[in-house]
């Protein structure tokens, strides 16, 4: 009986596994989910009015828990957010091009 219970949780673990695994490779394919498609902005106010807008895969909407820079060259900014709900964390990156453009153009 033991062994039987051990197995069940062992296929209950690589489920929750492979759930994850799925989660995070659907929200990477979003907009905003990788540097690669990270999301232009024109005011840095953008920002939070996007994070504020995204709802995690439970429903529940996201608080922003910090931001900084991706590499050197201060382009891309990364926003590490919380769901509210369950806790879920998740990353969103920001293409910051267009508010360089504007703060040289005063």
């Amino acid at each position: 009986m033991e062994a039987f219970l051990g197995i069940l949780a062992a296929i209950a673990a690589v489920a929750i596994l492979v759930r994850s695994t799925r989660e995070r490779r659907a929200a990477a394919a979003k907009p905003g989910g990788s540097a690669a498609s990270a999301i232009p902005v024109s005011q840095f106010g953008v920002m939070d009015a996007v994070v504020a807008e995204q709802r995690c895969s439970c429903r529940g909407r996201f608080a922003l828990r910090g931001e900084g820079p991706v590499g050197t060259g201060g382009r891309i900014r990364r926003a590490l957010v919380e769901c509210r709900e369950c806790g879920r964390e998740r990353s969103l990156f920001f293409d910051l091009t267009g508010v360089e453009h504007a703060m040289g153009d005063h």
